[in-house]
């Protein structure tokens, strides 16, 4: 039997592809709201990644919950990043294209708790 490794995971990518835009791009914020909202977003994006490597460990009948708090939590950075478009901090133009990254993750979430469920 071949076991996947967390890295092989499309959920994984997904995230890192997040990771990879959204990290230099709060750097890019000014300074006066980056340990606030800036620091927010980081944690949120950390907050996802976590509970996804703790579900991907854990025995089948735990999964869940720790899924939905990724779940949850993916909606919560959503909410930051939309505060950052009011907040002239990022354009409608990065929120699209960070929405699509979200997207991504959010629909790799929902099919693994599809499959969990």
């Amino acid at each position: 039997m071949t076991y996947v490794t967390f890295q092989e995971l499309a959920i994984y990518q997904a995230i890192e592809d997040l990771s990879i835009w959204l990290v230099p791009h709060v750097g890019k914020w000014p300074r006066w709201i980056r340990p606030t909202l800036g620091h927010q977003t980081m944690e949120s994006l950390m907050n996802v990644l976590r509970a996804t490597v703790t579900a991907y460990g854990v025995p089948r009948n735990e999964k869940l919950q720790h899924l939905r708090r990724a779940s949850a939590e993916l909606d919560g950075l959503r909410l930051l990043l939309s505060t950052a478009v009011t907040l002239r901090l990022s354009s409608r133009d990065q929120y699209a294209h960070v929405s699509g990254l979200l997207g991504a993750v959010g629909k790799q979430l929902g099919g693994w708790m599809g499959q969990v469920r």
